[in-house]
């Protein structure tokens, strides 16, 4: 790598994915714009993919790998955020792929805080999210409830997830933005509302060169309530920043993330194993109040609400019940 500063900083968190790694990194290197390093960081793989990257290493002089003890994705993501030399930054999953212009057709709109392109999932689902035109938000306007959900750009969310999107390294670094490592789902989320925050422009591009890797894993993200409260703040602080940010609300995105985070603590607690795991770990949320269920469920019909109260305000019935859902 000479001594010049690359243009993009592609940093890609690497745990035991073997099987997938070569098409992802064979997809970076085959692009078309070439000023770039691509940041490979290995979070303590059990198999072989830390050999693999130390691999292209030796034929690739853009690519630097980083070995670390098993830490999850924003440790392995935050690693590379310490470490990056780019002017603008992206993350790529190590299972996913990229076509060929992904990296050129999203910098050469480089005169925007934040470039932001549609993507294609393949796998188990194939959905094509693509952008039709390019969209530019202004943050400081009322523009910037466009970004809320269900709006016309936001049916699929495109704010959900930090890939297939280009960062500017100065606004990262300055402001010191980060992935909460003890955020586990939605942690994405939360990084790029904290990046928006610092943002004034934004452009959505009409190319769909990112490839996402769907795979449904059952009950991937279940989380005990001390975790569901934590999840609570964390989204909370960020959407706020955003909110003044912005001077903007953003209604359906905080009552939808804050019920998915009820539900992944009700699936959690429908696996508890015996009746007295369960009445432990439904006591918290019933100590803090049905409000707190009422809020995370206000968009629910009355009879699902009345059901979830049930479920968890009572637990001598709750636990039985569960056993058959």
């Amino acid at each position: 790598m000479t001594n010049q500063s690359p243009k993009i900083s592609v940093i890609v968190p690497v745990y035991n994915v073997q099987k997938y790694l070569s098409r992802c990194i064979d997809s970076i290197l085959s692009q078309t714009f070439t000023d770039f390093e691509l940041l490979l960081i290995d979070d303590g793989s059990k198999d072989n993919s830390g050999k693999i990257c130390d691999e292209y290493a030796k034929k690739d002089t853009r690519i630097q790998v980083f070995h670390k003890e098993n830490g999850g994705v924003s440790s392995a993501r935050n690693l590379g955020l310490e470490n990056v030399q780019g002017e603008w930054i992206t993350f790529i999953d190590s299972d996913d792929y990229l076509n060929i212009n992904f990296l050129s057709n999203l910098i050469k709109y480089d005169n925007f805080d934040h470039i932001v392109g549609g993507n294609q999932t393949f796998g188990e689902r194939n959905i094509n999210r693509g952008i039709n035109k390019k969209i530019i938000i202004d943050l400081k306007s009322q523009d910037a409830t466009r970004l809320d959900y269900g709006t016309d750009i936001n049916s699929s969310n495109f704010f959900c997830y930090p890939w297939g999107k280009l960062y500017k390294t100065t606004i990262i670094k300055l402001n010191h933005i980060r992935f909460n490592t003890q955020v586990f789902l939605g942690e994405d989320t939360c990084f790029v509302l904290e990046y928006l925050s610092f943002c004034s422009n934004i452009i959505l591009v009409p190319y769909n060169d990112y490839c996402y890797r769907y795979e449904y894993q059952k009950n991937k993200y279940l989380m005990n309530y001390n975790q569901y409260s934590i999840h609570c703040a964390a989204f909370t602080n960020s959407i706020h920043r955003f909110e003044i940010h912005t001077g903007c609300k953003f209604p359906k995105m905080y009552t939808s993330t804050i019920r998915a985070f009820f539900y992944h603590y009700y699936s959690y607690l429908k696996c508890c194993k015996s009746y007295r795991d369960y009445v432990e770990q439904s006591k918290p949320i019933r100590k803090s109040g049905i409000d707190t269920i009422r809020f995370a469920l206000k968009n629910e019909s009355r009879l699902k609400r009345f059901y979830l109260y049930v479920i968890i305000g009572i637990p001598c019935i709750g636990y039985f019940i569960t056993r058959f859902k």
